[in-house]
């Protein structure tokens, strides 16, 4: 599911640019005092603790590099991220970092992307949620697992109003807006309640892929597959559908007891 920049609330974006990286349209694609504190919290530490990643970092990270912790991929990290500055314009880079950063891991398999995560835990399009809603997805950024709404609800409450108190704190928002949404529960859907494990949909687009692919998968380190499914769709389809078998049987059945009665 991709969704293009103008699609996204501004509300979202300036909550995320306000937590990850405040200096994103000012900056060439890296931070340097940022990177040279964190350097040397390394050096200190005699190991790579911190990370330093701004946005585009971030999305080089993911797209390119492995997670692992070293000062090697770091540079390497810098150097990709200078270059895709170079050639993409910052509204570009924001829009593929909105869909690509990783949310959810469950089990093996990831989420990766804002509108995807909106779906999964509020069952609602990006463009329709509540910034007590993007609070808590800006915040997952940070540690998608540690963060998880479903397994951790009460850090993740904490970690939103961290959120919260920061937009209030660069004057974003006003206090009284602070406080009506720092005691707003979670609201999310309960976990498995929207999306269901094999979908129709995608079980079609796995044969598709698999007659395509063939043998090939072997030698794919990961693949990316986007369809037009559009599951809040799909489930309002499926629920119609229910509710006409059930009608239409209660209707047999109905018919069936009159005839039987005359």
């Amino acid at each position: 599911m991709f969704v293009f920049r103008n699609r996204y609330s501004e509300i979202l974006v300036k909550t995320l640019l306000a937590i990850e990286d405040k200096y994103f349209y000012q900056h060439n694609g890296i931070n340097i005092s940022s990177i040279c504190r964190d350097f040397l919290k390394n050096i200190i530490a005699g190991r790579t603790i911190q990370g330093g990643s701004i946005l585009a970092q971030q999305l080089v990270k993911n797209l390119f590099l492995t997670q692992t912790c070293s000062i090697l991929r770091k540079i390497y990290e810098i150097y990709i991220a200078l270059i895709l500055n170079w050639f993409y314009i910052k509204d570009r880079i924001l829009e593929l970092y909105l869909n690509e950063v990783y949310l959810r891991q469950d089990s093996n398999k990831q989420t990766r992307g804002f509108p995807l995560a909106s779906i999964y835990y509020f069952c609602r399009p990006i463009d329709e949620l509540n910034l007590e809603q993007y609070a808590l997805l800006v915040r997952m950024v940070k540690g998608a697992f540690l963060y998880n709404s479903w397994t951790y609800p009460i850090t993740a409450l904490k970690r939103r109003n961290i959120v919260l108190w920061s937009l209030y704190h660069q004057k974003y928002i006003t206090e009284k807006t602070y406080q009506d949404l720092y005691n707003c529960f979670l609201n999310i859907l309960p976990k498995g309640n929207f999306i269901t494990s094999h979908p129709s949909f995608v079980e079609l687009v796995c044969k598709e892929l698999k007659k395509i692919v063939s043998n090939k998968m072997k030698y794919f380190s990961g693949i990316k597959v986007f369809t037009t499914l559009n599951p809040i769709s799909e489930k309002s389809v499926e629920k119609a559908v229910e509710i006409s078998i059930s009608i239409s049987k209660k209707q047999k059945i109905f018919r069936n007891f009159y005839d039987s009665s005359r």
